[in-house]
C-alpha cells in the first residue's frame, strides 16, 4: 500500500514538473498560430497573443515555486521567446509599413547581431548555449510585447518609437554581453551585468525531459 502510494506521488510529481515546459512549449504553437489568427480576426489574435504572455509570465514561476528549474527548461523558455518574436516580427513586416525604411532594419540587425555574439559568449565561457534572464532583457521582452498588437491594431507604427524600442533592445543585449564576459559562475537569471549572483551556480526554468 505504502509502495503503491509512493509510486503514485512520484509519478503526479514528475507530471507536475513537467507543466513548466508544457508552458514553453504551449506558446510555441500558440505563437505559430497567431499569423492565421490575425487574418481571422482581431478579438482571436489578441486573445492567443495574451495566452503567449502569461504562459511566458507562469512557466518560469512555475517552475520555482515547483522546485524544478533546470537548464532544459531555461532554453526551451528562451526557444518559446524567440519564436514569438519572430512571429511578431514577421507580422509587423507584412501588416505595417514601417519595416520599409533601412533605419529600422539596421536597428533589427544589430540587436540580432549582439544577441548572438552573448549566446556565443555563454557558449565559450560556460559550455551552454543559453540566453541570460536579465532585467534588461525582460523589460525589452515587456516593451516588444505592448508595442506589437498597438501596432498591428493601427496598421502603423512610428518610426521614431520603432528606433527607440530598438535602442532599448541593444542596451539590453549589450548588457547581457557583458554579463557573460564579466561573471564566472553561470546564472541564467542575472539581473544584469552590475549585479552578483544570488547563487553560484544558479540554473533557473523548467524541469528537465
Amino acid at each position: 500500500m505504502t509502495g503503491g502510494l509512493t509510486a503514485r506521488g512520484r509519478t503526479s510529481r514528475a507530471i507536475t514538473g513537467q507543466l513548466p515546459n508544457g508552458l514553453s512549449i504551449a506558446r510555441v504553437v500558440i505563437a505559430l498560430c497567431l499569423i492565421p489568427a490575425f487574418n481571422a480576426g482581431w478579438e482571436l489574435f489578441l486573445g492567443l497573443y495574451l495566452t503567449c504572455g502569461l504562459t511566458d509570465v507562469l512557466d518560469g514561476w512555475v517552475a520555482r515555486r515547483l522546485g524544478v528549474t533546470s537548464l532544459w527548461g531555461a532554453r526551451l523558455d528562451s526557444v518559446g521567446d524567440a519564436v514569438l518574436s519572430v512571429v511578431a516580427l514577421v507580422m509587423l513586416t507584412g501588416f505595417t509599413q514601417v519595416f520599409s525604411q533601412p533605419a529600422v532594419w539596421v536597428s533589427v540587425l544589430a540587436v540580432a547581431a549582439v544577441k548572438i555574439a552573448a549566446i556565443i559568449v555563454l557558449r565559450a565561457r560556460h559550455g551552454v548555449l543559453a540566453i541570460v534572464h536579465t532585467w534588461g532583457n525582460k523589460l525589452a521582452g515587456l516593451v516588444c510585447f505592448a508595442v506589437v498588437p498597438l501596432a498591428l491594431h493601427r496598421g502603423e507604427l512610428s518610426t521614431m518609437v520603432v528606433i527607440a524600442v530598438g535602442r532599448l533592445c541593444l542596451l539590453a543585449a549589450v548588457d547581457e554581453v557583458i554579463s557573460a564576459l564579466r561573471w564566472d559562475d553561470l546564472d541564467l537569471d542575472r539581473r544584469g551585468s552590475w549585479h552578483p549572483s544570488r547563487c553560484s551556480p544558479r540554473v533557473p526554468r523548467a524541469s528537465s525531459p
